[in-house]
């Protein structure tokens, strides 16, 4: 646990550098956008100078802690810090290319947690959390298109317009990555876990993938998958109903 622990401050404060860094750059783009221009550097509440130096803080507490207490993952940790760069200067202006860019985030994310305990990740896990964070990506992506009063961000320019239809294809998109995260999870209740009642569990997961659906077309929520997971109570009930559904059916049945 002191591992995992360990392994999440890590990413937690980095993730934060990051975000620093990206919002320092796309600063000016950001001034324009209907909810983004309210974030401190875009508002110029905080100098970009500043934030810079902050960022460069964080960062460094990030990396003491990962070389003091879990070495292990230094491996995960590079790879994730010089995807993160190329992503932020270069491949979020390249449609798709951001999209597959930030799913691999998330995998970078568990092989990290692997090595901090010295384990291989289950392949179940890395399949599920690939399919749904391809789907989570894909409609930030498409909501943002929906729901911005303009197309922003650089890759944004060419979803949005209508002479590239790729706001079309990301309509074309989403369901193969939502029949994927539901066909892998529900291979896994059937394959892999013990219990013949862990399929039941697909319901919840089955309405979460609809309702996100529904949010992505009805809500500026999904342009943050986070925000519309604390706001809005239906996609709540279905994401807190699985983890004590399957809490009770793995460890209690």
């Amino acid at each position: 646990m002191r591992a995992v622990f360990f392994t999440f401050l890590v990413f937690t404060l980095f993730s934060v550098a990051a975000y620093i860094i990206n919002d320092i750059i796309d600063r000016d783009d950001d001034a324009l956008h209907p909810v983004k221009r309210f974030r401190p550097i875009a508002s110029g509440v905080i100098s970009p100078a500043r934030a810079a130096v902050f960022a460069a803080v964080i960062f460094s507490c990030a990396v003491w802690i990962m070389m003091r207490f879990i070495p292990s993952i230094m491996h995960s940790m590079v790879a994730y810090a010089f995807l993160t760069a190329f992503y932020t200067f270069y491949l979020k202006r390249i449609p798709l290319v951001d999209i597959v860019t930030v799913t691999s985030f998330y995998l970078l994310r568990v092989a990290a947690g692997g090595s901090a305990i010295h384990i291989i990740p289950s392949r179940w896990l890395v399949a599920c959390v690939m399919f749904l964070a391809l789907f989570i990506v894909l409609g930030k992506r498409r909501a943002e298109c929906a729901h911005s009063a303009s197309a922003i961000r650089p890759a944004l320019t060419l979803y949005a317009s209508e002479p590239y239809g790729m706001r079309e294809m990301l309509d074309h998109l989403l369901p193969v990555a939502a029949a994927a995260t539901i066909s892998s999870y529900g291979a896994y209740t059937i394959l892999a876990v013990h219990s013949d009642l862990a399929v039941y569990s697909l319901f919840f997961v089955i309405f979460g993938i609809f309702r996100y659906f529904f949010l992505i077309y009805r809500s500026a929520f999904a342009e943050s998958a986070e925000i519309a997971l604390t706001k809005d109570m239906p996609l709540l009930f279905s994401v807190c109903g699985w983890g004590i559904f399957m809490y009770i059916v793995v460890y209690h049945l």
